[in-house]
């Protein structure tokens, strides 16, 4: 082989690793913030349904209280209404 057969392959090489680095980039996840309930401090996600659209989790609203919540998409934050959410996981 030649040197300039060389140049070519790389070339190839590096138009093949940029379309294989672009595609994976349709696919890549993003990051959402779940918010807190009105007067809340923090919220944290305990699981997510297969599909990502919907997250549970629970949110403090006090120093030592907190609230079991469900995020989706549509509605946002909702408390569902269960004090004491360390035990709702």
């Amino acid at each position: 082989m030649k040197v300039r057969d060389f140049s070519r392959l790389g070339t190839r090489l590096a138009l093949l690793l940029c379309g294989v680095l672009f595609a994976s980039q349709v696919t890549a996840q993003r990051l959402v913030w779940l918010g807190t309930l009105p007067g809340g401090f923090e919220s944290r996600a305990n699981a997510l349904s297969a599909d990502g659209s919907v997250v549970v989790g629970m949110s403090w609203v006090g120093q030592f209280q907190t609230r079991a919540v469900r995020w989706t998409p549509a509605r946002g934050l909702v408390d569902l209404g269960i004090g004491g959410a360390e035990d709702s996981r």
